[in-house]
């Protein structure tokens, strides 16, 4: 009876220790290799990131469904992207993209550029004090610290009773836009 406990602990043991081993074996097998030069990479998910002036007054708010940092390419990808701009005179700028590109030397460093690709919108709402703006366009470069936008694709701005289009476009948030070509002007009359 003792040999028969032996020899069934015995095989026992051994098969644990065969399925251990091909375990150990199947994830050395399954672990990816590099085949280019592998960069460490930070990424989040829903991040919302909030930059302030030297007053402490909010000067504009980032969101993204997902964010990818590269440090060597000192960028980061971005999807899904949302932002607002506070301006000094009160007004609001809303932008949002599919993808985007923030140029920053590292993660929690200041953005200096920001590319949006794909169906991009800058618009602010109506108020009492501001008339309502849109812009699209498949691309644009923003530049935070200059509060400067460009783009050379085709823009369509649109504000009550005129719609704007062309092709290039450059200015600021505040009150100059200049279209680079093409432009067309379409003026809507409202009936009284």
């Amino acid at each position: 009876m003792r040999k028969i406990v032996l020899k069934l602990f015995f095989i026992l043991s051994s098969l644990t220790l065969l399925i251990f081993c091909n375990l150990l074996y199947q994830v050395k097998v399954q672990t990816p290799t590099c085949v280019f030069q592998c960069t460490k990479q930070e990424y989040m998910k829903e991040p919302s990131i909030t930059h302030y002036t030297k007053t402490g007054a909010i000067k504009y708010r980032i969101h993204a469904s997902y964010w990818t940092y590269l440090p060597k390419q000192e960028h980061s990808l971005l999807t899904q992207l949302k932002m607002q701009i506070f301006k000094e005179n009160g007004s609001i700028w809303y932008m949002q993209s599919e993808t985007g590109i923030a140029y920053q030397a590292t993660l929690n460093r200041q953005i200096s550029q920001l590319d949006l690709n794909r169906k991009v919108h800058i618009y602010r709402k109506k108020t009492y004090k501001f008339i309502p703006v849109l812009m699209k366009s498949e691309h644009l470069k923003y530049f935070p610290e200059k509060d400067f936008i460009e783009t050379v694709r085709f823009v369509e701005i649109q504000k009550p009773g005129i719609n704007i289009t062309g092709i290039g476009l450059k200015g600021n948030l505040k009150n100059c836009l200049e279209l680079f070509s093409k432009v067309r002007t379409h003026y809507e009359t409202t009936s009284s």
